[in-house]
């Protein structure tokens, strides 16, 4: 497998290959820069919050349509029950978000869920 080189590892070899003491100064502070900054926690954004919440609360929705069904449901199903808000790309994802408290069954090439337990 092919990999790319990253800044710090272009900065190495940069500073390995210099002889100038103050460039190989100002390329160590920059390669400890870059460290710095790639290796920082960041918090999310208000973006990503936000669609965090909407993804928990439609698992929730999801759950509630799933326990409440007799029968085992399509993702299709699902998303009619949802009123047709939702694609059915982000309902199977939240469907795999839920993991082991949802169950799949394939039948005939067709995915079907419910509760698991």
């Amino acid at each position: 497998m092919k990999t790319t080189m990253t800044y710090v590892d272009a900065l190495n070899l940069a500073i390995a290959s210099l002889d100038n003491a103050e460039a190989v100064a100002k390329l160590t502070t920059l390669r400890d820069q870059t460290i710095k900054r790639n290796t920082a926690e960041r918090k999310p954004t208000a973006k990503q919050k936000a669609l965090a919440e909407e993804r928990a609360e439609l698992g929730v929705q999801v759950l509630d349509i799933l326990r409440n069904s007799a029968s085992l449901m399509t993702v299709a199903d699902i998303c009619s029950a949802l009123g047709g808000d939702y694609s059915t790309q982000k309902i199977s994802a939240v469907l795999k978000a839920l993991g082991a408290s949802v169950e799949r069954e394939v039948d005939k090439r067709k995915a079907y869920y419910r509760i698991a337990g």
